[in-house]
């Protein structure tokens, strides 16, 4: 029986994570949770019988080196400075599996080639990233406890030496395989923390019926709000809110966003600046049969399946891989450059019912619970068996 090693953070994929690999392993799996030295507190991770917490120290990483000389298959959730740092340092780097988040790669203009951000978005980023006194402190309490091993360049080592890659977009590893930025012998396993059940169990009965548009998820520049606020100006909206959640990000971000969509959009814009229960959400979502998401990256993959298997009308940016992704499966979605446009007397229709069976179909022929852990297990039996 293979053993396995999960090195993560408190980060809300992980309880997915533990699902799937208890699913596919049972009783197989070894969990150690990185934690904050000064806040200790868990926010996303559940904690089971199976699970570790070591500190982000240098002490504590050194111990998580040496552990991983006690198991079969060693999976990285992320590709960050931490899960690089022990990477780079452990004996067997063949057992390695780096499973992929996106951030490691996409918000770094070295790996990802191009610029993530629109013009207008980029000016607006410029003016409100400067570093607060409190930010300054942080990096400089960063620097003492961690060294220099925050930086770019023990991720870009470990990218390029890992044998093997968990994602589940093929389109996006094949990207950075071409750019050199992944070793172009290494295997991609099918892995995925969205199966459909998991991301739906709290959803109920909620079908995508209204005619309101759900803008990004986040309040983050890579959402690339304003550029949509501008291409939503030259429509005539009618009584539909553009709906935009910003309930989660970076709070300077929030606030100018809130303002430029209220400028721009009137009464038609609708900010979401509170948390919300997940029956409140669903109510909103429910309303909601247009799904804009502006990103030049994939983000927010769980609840880009989710709205789609609602009902959804999604638009993606086509710089997204995850619009390839997608498109090659089967998905009917559109992108925002060549379908969101004024002369497209279809641009702001829903769905018909005949298109929405057909991404059901689909979706559940590759994201349901039993295709997801089949494909994990038999890819991983075919590599470490």
């Amino acid at each position: 029986m293979i053993s396995f090693l999960h090195i993560a953070t408190d980060e809300k994929f992980i309880n997915a994570a533990h699902y799937i690999f208890e699913k596919a392993f049972p009783k197989s799996n070894k969990f150690v949770i990185l934690t904050s030295k000064y806040n200790k507190k868990l926010k996303h991770v559940t904690p089971t019988d199976n699970m570790s917490f070591i500190g982000m120290t240098k002490k504590g990483l050194r111990k998580v080196v040496k552990l991983t000389n006690d198991y079969d298959c060693i999976l990285l959730h992320g590709i960050h400075a931490m899960n690089s740092y022990i990477f780079l340092k452990a004996k067997d780097k063949n057992k390695f599996v780096g499973v992929f988040w996106g951030a490691e790669l996409y918000k770094r203009p070295v790996f990802m080639g191009y610029d993530i951000y629109g013009d207008d978005t980029r000016k607006v980023l410029s003016q409100i990233n400067g570093q607060s006194k409190l930010e300054l402190i942080k990096q400089k309490i960063k620097a003492l406890v961690y060294g220099k091993i925050d930086n770019v360049i023990p991720v870009k080592k470990t990218m390029a030496q890992l044998k093997y890659f968990a994602s589940i977009n093929p389109v996006s590893f094949n990207y950075f395989v071409n750019r050199n930025v992944i070793n172009k012998e290494c295997k991609l396993i099918p892995f995925t923390y969205f199966p459909l059940e998991f991301i739906l169990k709290d959803v109920g009965g909620v079908e995508i019926s209204g005619n309101n548009i759900l803008l990004g998820n986040s309040a983050s520049a890579t959402n690339n709000h304003i550029e949509a606020f501008e291409l939503l100006n030259k429509f005539n909206l009618e009584d539909r809110k553009v709906i935009t959640p910003l309930s989660y990000g970076n709070a300077k971000y929030a606030e100018l966003i809130d303002r430029k969509g209220t400028n721009c959009l009137n009464s038609n814009f609708q900010s979401l600046r509170d948390f919300l229960s997940l029956s409140e959400y669903n109510n909103i979502k429910k309303s909601c049969g247009i799904v804009m998401m502006n990103h030049k990256r994939p983000e927010g993959v769980g609840n880009l399946i989710a709205s789609l298997y609602l009902g959804a009308k999604v638009y993606l940016n086509k710089s997204n891989f995850a619009y390839t992704y997608f498109k090659e499966l089967g998905i009917i979605l559109f992108s925002i450059e060549e379908d969101f446009t004024p002369e497209n007397m279809d641009a702001l229709s829903n769905l018909k019912e005949s298109e929405i069976e057909n991404n059901k179909r689909v979706l559940e022929k590759k994201f349901s619970e039993k295709v997801v852990v089949e494909n994990l297990h038999d890819s991983v039996m075919n590599y470490f068996s």
